[in-house]
């Protein structure tokens, strides 16, 4: 399996229809580890201890190319969710490591053209507390949803504790969510949504694009409690303000690349 690409639950497709006209670019997602490519299974180093990666899941919501929305496309047909689900399950039989993202901007562009390219870590709040039977792909995984009163998982990490470094898990979603029970949705927004809209400016056309994720742990103690998304929690402290300050960390491009 070639390292360094980052898995998608399905082939992807971004698309935006004008005057009937339609161009295309495709990008590689990637996530490195200090510099470098991580997958299931890799060793991953926090401060004195040492894990395994086990699961790195997250939603992308409301892709824009220059200000301007783009549709997605999965398995060919036009997405009713405008979310895709990426990364990588240790458990699943299945391996999504060839898979590729494509983007169709409005116009005919060069591929060298450089672009604005936006989009959203979370799943709208429209869909965030929908009656899950009634789920659309890829709003179906069951590894990612809490309840139908807290919503859903935005972003999922699980690491195995190895030597002797305990589990660690950071999953984010919305918090302080209130309804009258969990199997109900809010009435008024949840305290804390956690979604952040994250951009990567001056971007090319068929680029990589590349999630640091020692960027997301930067600062992180391991030992003692996981984070679930409460900003009060000193466990989240450190990781949801990497969140907050990731618009000009978290994610870049980098030229497409063998790793």
């Amino acid at each position: 399996m070639q390292r360094g690409l980052l898995f998608l639950v399905v082939a992807t497709t971004l698309a935006l229809y004008a005057c009937n006209q339609r161009s295309h670019t495709t990008f590689a997602v990637k996530l490195m580890y200090n510099n470098q490519p991580i997958e299931c299974g890799s060793l991953i180093t926090i401060g004195e201890h040492n894990f395994t990666a086990e699961n790195l899941l997250f939603y992308l919501s409301a892709f824009n190319i220059d200000n301007k929305p783009v549709q997605i496309f999965n398995n060919s047909a036009i997405s009713q969710t405008g979310v895709t689900l990426l990364g990588f399950r240790c458990s699943s039989s299945t391996n999504w490591s060839s898979l590729k993202v494509t983007l169709l901007p409005n116009k005919d562009r060069a591929q060298a053209e450089k672009v604005t390219l936006a989009f959203t870590l979370g799943v709208p709040e429209n869909l965030n507390h929908q009656n899950p039977l009634l789920a659309e792909p890829p709003l179906t995984a069951s590894d990612m949803f809490w309840t139908w009163q807290q919503g859903y998982k935005f972003l999922r990490l699980d690491l195995n504790g190895f030597d002797s470094a305990e589990n660690w898990s950071f999953h984010l979603g919305s918090f302080g969510c209130q309804s009258s029970s969990s199997q109900r949705p809010p009435e008024q927004p949840c305290q804390t949504s956690n979604r952040y809209r994250l951009t990567i400016a001056q971007y090319r056309l068929g680029d990589d694009v590349v999630l640091h994720i020692d960027e997301l742990l930067a600062g992180v103690v391991t030992s003692g409690k996981n984070c679930m998304g409460n900003p009060s929690s000193i466990a989240c402290k450190p990781v949801l303000e990497n969140l907050t300050k990731g618009q000009l960390h978290l994610f870049s491009a980098a030229t497409n690349a063998t790793y």
